[in-house]
């Protein structure tokens, strides 16, 4: 991210983001780097997505989006959607709060990945109530 600041990029966007600590990982590596030589982070545009379905989840796992085993399983043994989008809802609370006082500027997107009208539903729901999370 460092490179890409130095070439020019003024934000990022992320993958979807279900492995908190991955994502705490990069967030801190980029911030403490960017201070280490006296920079200012760029925003980072966090992405959140729900997952309604089995299928849905293969489909991430295809994009390369991390999702931990044990997501995985509650996923596939549960209600998808309630699992995952309850998920997201914990993972926006920790990247907000962790961004906040890493002092780093951020905003989160909310995507739904599919054009099924039940996770594109939750995806809107999902910015709503990450909307009131950020005040």
């Amino acid at each position: 991210m460092l490179h890409k600041q130095d070439a020019g990029c003024e934000f990022f966007v992320s993958q979807v983001c279900y492995d908190l600590d991955h994502t705490r990982n990069l967030l801190s590596d980029y911030t403490h780097g960017c201070r280490d030589q006296g920079l200012d982070p760029k925003p980072v545009v966090l992405t959140l997505a729900a997952c309604g379905s089995v299928k849905t989840l293969e489909f991430m796992t295809w994009l390369g989006i991390e999702v931990p085993r044990w997501l995985q399983a509650e996923i596939t043994r549960g209600d998808p959607l309630a699992v995952s989008y309850e998920q997201c809802l914990l993972n926006a609370r920790a990247l907000i709060a962790y961004c906040r006082r890493l002092g780093m500027p951020f905003g989160i997107n909310v995507e739904s990945l599919t054009n099924r009208k039940l996770e594109i539903d939750a995806s809107i729901d999902l910015a709503r109530e990450i909307r009131d999370l950020l005040g």
